[in-house]
């Protein structure tokens, strides 16, 4: 392939022209001028017109031996004409080739799998006809070798030990090396299993080039029966059941039979003996555990092997489930009546993993500590007591505050919650929400933020809205058909505890609104379900857990 470059110069074209001649692959050179070619005669008579007053008029060279005097005209019009000529601005336009190599990129898959099977390949014969097809192609072709598994290594040595295989990585790599190079082709050697990255066939498409495979392994369906999959939950409460979705393959192995056992540390909780019908069979099996202690509990689940199987990696796994002590307690304080608590305890209560508690914030009197989360509807207000805010604190609880007409700003901004609210008017603005899509602390889908800018507006103290620290704002406030950009939805985490503040009052009215368009409630559920699960969950910050 040839490959072409263009240069471009100015000024001192006589050195560039003779660097350019001395080139063993100089092909063509061009001569640009940026006024037209005649006014090279100009060039011409101003040395001429030099030379001659110079030599022929002066009298200072009448001594001067003739042929002197006229080598000195010579050089000097030679001299005036060039530079005149650099008053043009010339440009020298050369072009020159090279030939280059195309680039074949063999790729050799360097991991475990390729030895496993005593039916595949040996591995000194692999090597050995890798070396044969760089040597047939090291004539033609720049042949470069690369190694590839849990990662990609540009070498010629084999090991075929690694534990992973990620073919997509390989071609990403191919890809970052040779961009601009003239890549010919790449020959991936590999059996075609991968258990990390990407579909390798979306990858290899990138690169443009034909793709080669120089496949491995024996394609023969040998008897196996495979634990396929385990669905689970990661986590479950103390003192109920939960349930595990095993799926089992077999191939091969029709009239043969294996005993599925689940262990629990060292016992028995659950075995069944699965007899197998068809060379292709596949059976789904629900299995229900129950949590009788909290804390990390290890299961495993194995498949007895049966005749003539030969793989029996496949026939085991582990999983983990984390026992939590008991569900997630809410507590939600108002202080006084509203539908708006009776919405979110209705959203609350659909899901079993919360225990809620509904209370009046001057009738309350017990211990906060006891409470996962506690949710404040219009407090702290005028009427309620501090005693309880001082309680909240104390606790060291995540706390979601509702910002309506009943709030004492005064004292919600001495919280800190992020964000600070001044009013000269004791008013409440009609505010409609507005989406912010950059949002990142939880992921909400497109159909629900579109239902959720639909809905009634909400009334937010009116006031100068000033923003304290870095917030994460879900939704903003706007008035009539202008975005605010005041937030109406928004989180902050303040001393290792996860605050969220809405302002706004009267969104029981969203449930109602979706209901009566769409006769469901789900964008207003999963909105405060998903603010509920942000808030009460807490980080697990051990540097190391197992």
């Amino acid at each position: 392939m040839y490959v072409f470059y263009e240069y471009t110069h100015s000024a001192k074209v006589v050195i560039v022209a003779i660097i350019i001649f001395v080139r063993s692959q100089f092909i063509r050179l061009e001569l640009i001028l940026s006024y037209p070619f005649w006014f090279i005669l100009f060039c011409l008579l101003a040395g001429g017109v030099y030379a001659y007053l110079l030599y022929s008029k002066s009298t200072q060279f009448n001594e001067t031996a003739s042929w002197v005097k006229k080598a000195l005209a010579v050089f000097r019009f030679v001299t005036v004409s060039i530079l005149a000529f650099f008053l043009l601005s010339p440009f020298i336009k050369s072009a020159f080739r090279e030939i280059e190599k195309p680039v074949v990129v063999i790729a050799v898959d360097n991991s475990q799998s390729i030895r496993n099977d005593s039916a595949r390949v040996a591995t000194d014969e692999i090597v050995n006809k890798v070396n044969d097809i760089k040597s047939a192609l090291s004539s033609d072709f720049e042949v470069k070798t690369m190694a590839f598994g849990e990662g990609v290594k540009n070498n010629t040595e084999f090991t075929f030990t690694d534990k992973l295989t990620n073919i997509s990585n390989v071609f990403d790599e191919i890809k970052t090396l040779y961009n601009g190079r003239n890549l010919g082709s790449v020959i991936l050697v590999s059996d075609g299993i991968y258990n990390t990255g990407s579909n390798p066939l979306y990858k290899a498409n990138d690169l443009k080039v034909p793709v080669f495979t120089v496949a491995l392994g024996d394609t023969t369906v040998n008897t196996d029966v495979i634990l396929s999959g385990i669905n689970h939950n990661k986590v479950a409460y103390l003192g109920n059941s939960f349930p595990f979705e095993i799926k089992v393959d077999a191939r091969q192995a029709s009239g043969e039979s294996t005993l599925l056992t689940v262990k629990e540390d060292s016992s028995v909780t659950f075995s069944r003996n699965i007899s197998i019908s068809g060379s292709n069979y596949h059976l789904s099996i629900p299995v229900y555990a129950e949590a009788k202690s909290k804390g990390i509990h290890r299961y495993r689940i194995s498949l007895s092997s049966v005749k003539d199987e030969k793989n029996i990696q496949n026939n085991s796994a582990e999983i983990y489930v984390e026992v939590l002590e008991s569900k997630q307690k809410v507590l939600i304080l108002a202080n006084a009546p509203n539908p708006d608590v009776a919405a979110l305890r209705t959203v609350l209560e659909k899901s079993n993993n919360y225990d809620v508690k509904v209370a009046n914030a001057n009738s309350f009197t017990d211990n906060v500590s006891e409470f996962n989360l506690v949710i404040l509807h219009q407090l702290p207000s005028s009427s309620s007591s501090n005693v309880i805010m001082e309680k909240i604190q104390k606790a060291a609880v995540p706390v979601f505050y509702i910002v309506g007409s009943q709030i004492n700003l005064n004292a919600f901004n001495s919280l800190q919650t992020g964000v600070a609210v001044s009013q000269s008017l004791n008013k409440l603005n009609e505010v409609l929400p507005s989406a912010n899509e950059s949002f990142t602390l939880f992921t909400l889908n497109d159909d629900i933020f579109k239902t959720i800018i639909t809905f009634p507006p909400l009334y937010a103290p009116f006031g100068s809205y000033k923003t304290t620290g870095e917030v994460n704002t879900l939704l903003t406030q706007k008035i009539g058909s202008v975005e605010t950009g005041q937030p109406m939805l928004y989180f902050k985490e303040v001393n290792g505890l996860r605050n969220g503040v809405l302002f706004g009052e009267g969104f029981w009215k969203w449930r109602l609104r979706e209901y009566a368009d769409k006769n469901v409630t789900t964008a207003t559920d999963e909105l405060f379900s998903k603010i509920i699960q942000y808030l009460i969950v807490k980080d697990k910050r051990t540097p190391f857990r197992i």
